[in-house]
This record gives C-alpha cells, sequence and structure tokens, in this order.
C-alpha cells in the first residue's frame, strides 16, 4: 500500500524545542518509504467535515490536538507509536469514507492499534468499514466465523431518517444495514433521554444491544468496564462531554461527561487488549474557546487511552484462562443453568464469566467467556442470572 501519496505529513516547526521527556519527542513521525512493521500504535488526523453541517472548524481539530498532546510527558512503557499525519481526503466524501476504510483494514492485519483524531462523527463509517473488510478477509482466509463488537460514546443515537442528507446525524443506519454479516454486538454509552426518539431506542433494544443513559452510568461509572472491555472498535463522539470541558464538540451542551469521566473511558478502552481503534470525532475548532479547552481535553483523552494501553499489555493475562492467572468462583442453581463459573484476574483483577459451549450452537467448539463486574457475581450470589449472561445466549442462539 503506498502509504506516502495518503497523508500531509506533520510539520511543526518548533518540536527541537519541546523538552526530552515531552509527548512528541517519544514518538515516530512518518515518513516516506518507513517500514511501519512492528509499531504498537498510529495516530492519524481526520480533516474530512463534508458530513457536517456548519463543521468548518473541524478542519482544524486534530492539529490543535496534536499541539497540546505533544507537551503531554512521555506515556508509560516503549511509546512505540508512529504519527502518519493527516489523512487526505477523497474526491467526494464517499471516497474518504473508502480511503479511511482500506487503510484502517491494511493497519489492522499489522496488528497495528489506531487512534482517529478529528473529522465530523460519520467518520465511524470509513473506521467500521476497516474493521468488517478485516472481519471477511479473516472469514475467507480461516473458514471461520469471525465477528466485532462496535462501541459508540454519544449523547444522541445518529439514527435521524429526517436528516438524511446530513451523514453525521444518520451514519448509524449505513453501519447497520451493510455489517450484518459480522456484527455482533453494538453498545451505546452515555446517550441524554432528551435527544433520544423513545421508537429508535426500543428498536435497538429489540434487536438486543445495550445502550445506557447517562445517569446510569453515574449511579455506578465503574460498572461501565466490562461493556468497554467487549468492544472491537470504539467511536467517540466529542459531542458527548460537557461544554465545561469541552465547549468546542459540534452539538455540545453544559450536560455530559465531565472531562475526568471522559478520560477514563479512554483508559478503560486502552486496557481493552482487544480493541484495534478508537476515533474522536466532532471537535470544531471554531466553537472552542480562546484556551482550546476542547483541544485539552481531547489530548488528555488520548494521553489516557495509550496509558491504559501500555499498562495493559503489562499486564496481559492468558485468553485461555488457566487456573494460574485466575481465581475462579462457581455459583450454583436450582434451575436451569445449573451453575456459571466467574473468572477474575489475578494481575488485573478484572471478571469474566463464562459460558459452556454446550449452551451455545454447534459451530462453537469450546466455551465463550464475557467480560462482567464482580457486581455480577454478588447478584449470582443472591440467586439471580445476570443479565449479561442471559443477553449474551440470546444473541449467539
Amino acid at each position: 500500500m503506498k502509504l506516502e501519496f495518503l497523508f500531509d505529513p506533520i510539520e511543526f516547526k518548533d518540536i527541537i524545542f519541546y523538552k526530552p521527556f515531552s509527548f512528541c519527542k517519544n514518538i515516530h513521525f512518518y515518513s516516506p518509504g518507513m517500514d511501519i512493521s512492528g509499531f504498537d500504535i498510529a495516530l492519524i488526523g481526520l480533516t474530512e467535515c463534508r458530513g457536517e453541517m456548519d463543521g468548518k472548524g473541524i478542519v482544524y481539530g486534530a492539529d490543535e490536538v496534536r499541539k497540546k498532546l505533544y507537551h503531554l510527558k512521555k506515556c508509560y512503557g516503549s511509546n512505540n507509536i508512529i504519527d502518519f499525519g493527516n489523512l487526505k481526503n477523497g474526491e467526494t466524501l464517499q471516497e474518504t469514507y473508502l480511503i479511511l476504510k482500506t487503510l484502517l483494514s491494511y493497519l489492522r492485519a499489522m496488528n497495528i492499534t489506531v487512534i482517529l483524531l478529528g473529522g465530523s462523527h460519520d467518520m465511524s463509517i470509513g473506521q467500521h468499514g476497516g474493521h468488517l473488510q478485516s472481519a471477511l478477509y479473516e472469514n475467507k482466509e480461516n473458514n471461520a466465523e469471525k465477528m466485532f463488537t462496535l462501541l459508540n460514546i454519544d449523547s444522541c443515537l445518529d439514527i435521524d431518517f429526517t436528516h438524511k442528507e446530513v451523514p453525521s446525524q444518520n451514519y448509524l443506519e449505513s453501519i447497520f444495514t451493510t455489517s450484518s454479516e459480522c456484527l455482533f454486538h453494538y453498545i451505546h454509552l452515555g446517550y441524554q433521554s432528551y435527544f433520544v426518539n423513545n421508537d429508535t431506542l426500543q428498536t435497538l433494544n429489540e434487536f438486543l444491544y445495550e445502550i445506557l443513559r447517562l445517569g446510569t452510568i453515574r449511579e455506578n461509572f465503574s460498572e461501565v468496564e466490562p461493556y468497554i472491555r467487549q468492544a472491537d472498535m470504539v467511536s467517540f463522539d466529542i459531542s458527548a462531554i460537557s461544554t465545561l470541558y469541552a465547549p468546542g464538540g459540534q452539538q455540545s451542551i453544559i450536560f455530559g461527561f465531565t472531562g475526568e469521566e471522559a478520560c477514563q473511558l479512554c483508559w478503560y478502552a486502552g486496557l481493552n487488549d482487544k480493541l484495534g481503534s478508537i476515533g474522536f470525532y466532532g471537535y470544531n475548532v471554531e466553537k472552542d474557546d480562546h484556551l482550546l479547552t476542547t483541544a485539552t481535553t481531547v489530548a488528555t483523552m488520548v494521553w489516557y487511552f495509550i496509558e491504559g494501553f501500555y499498562h495493559s499489555k503489562e499486564k496481559q493475562e492468558s485468553v485461555f484462562f488457566q487456573s494460574k492467572n485466575y481465581i475462579k468462583y462457581s455459583v450454583f442453581f436450582e434451575n436451569e443453568p445449573t451453575s456459571i463459573h466467574f473468572y477474575q484476574g489475578k494481575k488485573s483483577e478484572r471478571w469474566w464469566m463464562e459460558i459452556p459451549h454446550s449452551m451455545l450452537p454447534s459451530s462453537y467448539t469450546r466455551s465463550v467467556f464475557i467480560p462482567c463486574s464482580e457486581a455480577d457475581y454478588y447478584l449470582a450470589m443472591k440467586g439471580e442470572i445476570p443479565d449479561k449472561w442471559i443477553r449474551s445466549i440470546q444473541k449467539r442462539n
């Protein structure tokens, strides 16, 4: 793949004046012909704004976030990171989606985790397309059924049939209609009820998708971690954050996640060993304040994602749930299921539930382990089967 034709390179002339332990002094910058194999993380800026109304300021979002990010200190670990610069837009919006889709699929094949900065939220179509293409290719090569989970963080559900001409407000329709083969699950975090049509919400619930309201998340914030751990890709709309912390979100209002909560979500995402990409969308510089508070907030979110990523790699546990790495707890019931087995990682202290392959379709040759929390274990101890366990069985059958 001729990567040198796809990007506008980084041109910050004052990089030489940054401190030795700053972020930008400890990463690599792409140059034509460079061997990119072996990198852990790729940073890619997006400037596409044709999918948004009144979104011209989105063009500058990625570079403003970079300026703030580069000044932060080096993250924990090796920081084996490459910044490609900004992806060039296609002649049409659809062509930009296609370029991003092909690029992301290419980088995922090299096991590089991708961070996308900027662009309008409909760029999730290209991000999702990359994961879909990777899944279809893996299915063909391995004669197996590879499926993925999309997690979206947004105050709205962007399925607005009255604004089909505005892709950023209706991109989920495109995603749901093009990925039926490989999209296993959709999770939505942080919606606000006054922005969401109840009929749309009910339809998504009928598909057994998990849609969590901002208020519900706040009741016990740590309970959101198992949902994020299921994701193969994360799409984060900056408008989900309160204007106190991100006034430059394209549709931000005073209500939303705090800056600290947004960073916590990104930390959880970084800890997710299966996550292939995360996108930060909808930052409009023209809507930001004079301090560029939004750029600072997003840069800090990216920093926490990378910090979590390298902590996760340091503490990675066996995917086979070997007894030496996990503590196993069994809860027994009078009726079906007769038992549920829980596993807690000795290092990470994270929890999983086991669904035995005997309860799954014949295509499953071994048990499935689904992320959960300690609260799910205590719920089972009270004689109640956790909703995550039931929902996972239903989706697979």
